[in-house]
């Protein structure tokens, strides 16, 4: 998992590349980092980490769909650029096959059934797998195997 200190590594890097969509994209993940650790009043653990990452990552993919449709190809091509480093930060992600037989055990192990168990479910799919699963498809699989 990516660090504070990989990040600021990563951001000389892009200084001396003089890669300037990379520094964007770090300048902005640095200052949302730092914007996160205030509020909450402590350093980030792992999974916000994480959170901050993908919240950095999903306002450029509706700002390049906003381009797109304003019909701005080059500005679309530079918000995906800074997607892709922001990925870099990302935990490797479980597939959706994993992810799905992940759940079918913590179903199975707890005898869950129905839709009243979702929540629960859920609750124990952020335990065991954290940041590395995406928790919008794991709703859909739960979802669908508690159906």
């Amino acid at each position: 998992m990516p660090s504070l200190e990989e990040l600021d590594a990563a951001l000389k890097r892009a200084l001396k590349a003089r890669d300037q969509a990379a520094l964007r994209a770090l300048r902005m993940l640095k200052a949302a980092v730092h914007n996160e650790e205030i509020a909450l009043g402590r350093p980030l653990g792992e999974e916000e980490f994480v959170r901050v990452v993908r919240r950095e990552i999903k306002k450029r993919e509706e700002a390049a769909a906003q381009y797109e449709k304003g019909g701005r190809a080059d500005l679309a091509s530079s918000e995906r650029a800074e997607i892709e480093v922001l990925r870099a930060f990302l935990p490797a992600e479980l597939s959706e096959e994993e992810l799905r037989r992940g759940i079918e055990a913590i179903i199975q192990e707890r005898g869950l059934q129905g839709p009243k168990a979702m929540g629960e479910v859920m609750q124990a799919v952020r335990e065991r797998f954290g940041a590395r699963a995406d928790m919008r498809k794991a709703a859909e699989i739960a979802r669908a195997l508690l159906s």
